[in-house]
């Protein structure tokens, strides 16, 4: 993969991450940080572990290419495995 598609991929990421707060009715980042940080299906912090696999680069790296509140995320979901 390329640095430009692993940065496309994080951008699909964001946008999808996006629509699906906008889609649970969440209108600010914070909001949709509190309630998805707690989820145990956090669907795009796996996809952020996933594609950081894939790539041979830490998650928590990935996860801050991604944005700060994805660290966190990340976390959350390699703590549960």
């Amino acid at each position: 993969m390329t640095i430009n598609e692993y940065k496309n991929e994080i951008i699909k990421l964001q946008k999808k991450d996006t629509q699906n707060a906008i889609k649970s009715g969440y209108k600010t980042k914070i909001s949709w940080y509190n309630y998805i940080k707690t989820q145990k299906n956090d669907q795009i912090a796996i996809s952020v572990i996933n594609l950081a696999r894939l790539c041979n680069i830490n998650p928590l790296i990935t996860a801050e290419h991604f944005d700060p509140t994805m660290i966190t995320r990340v976390s959350h979901v390699l703590a549960q495995k």
